[in-house]
């Protein structure tokens, strides 16, 4: 755990530096597109765009509460914000133009945050033992529009399971 922590440290102090190199003006404000206020992404872009606001001369960077990586890759193709926070799957479906996204967008990656993890869970009483076994049962995958329903929806199908098998 101390080593993930001190490589996003190094990861956050780098890009800072590239943002303020790549900066000439000395009032640039810059925004990072999070997530929601109760999940992860929005803390942690909060944080970020601190350190980056103190640390980094002339520029000013402050996080926008969004509905997640999905909205996070468009916003950041359309112009909307200047950085974004989002999980993989969805980063590279944008890139690709798959998935949620009828094109590719045009999105550069600059950092890996953290690993990501996804767990499946259920309560015993469900005699659910098997991802098969989750046909014709209703399937939370996370908020839409979030990272984790994307990679959600990714794992699932690639057991062999389609949305039409289950309620969501």
């Amino acid at each position: 755990m101390g080593s993930t922590i001190k490589g996003l440290k190094t990861l956050v102090w780098l890009l800072g530096l590239q943002l303020s190199l790549g900066c000439a003006d000395s009032s640039t404000t810059l925004s990072i597109a999070t997530g929601g206020p109760a999940g992860l992404y929005y803390p942690i872009g909060g944080g970020m765009a601190s350190i980056w606001s103190a640390n980094v001369p002339g520029i000013n960077v402050r996080a926008e509460v969004t509905g997640g990586s999905v909205s996070n890759v468009i916003q950041v193709a359309r112009g909307e914000s200047d950085l974004g926070i989002a999980m993989a799957d969805v980063i590279s479906d944008a890139y690709k133009g798959e998935g949620l996204f009828p094109e590719s967008l045009p999105l550069r990656v600059l950092l890996s945050a953290y690993p990501n993890v996804i767990h499946v869970v259920t309560v015993a009483k469900t005699n659910i033992s098997s991802i098969s076994d989750l046909a014709g049962k209703r399937v939370s995958l996370g908020a839409q529009g979030s990272g984790t329903a994307v990679a959600a929806q990714n794992i699932l199908s690639g057991l062999g399971l389609q949305e039409s098998d289950y309620a969501s």
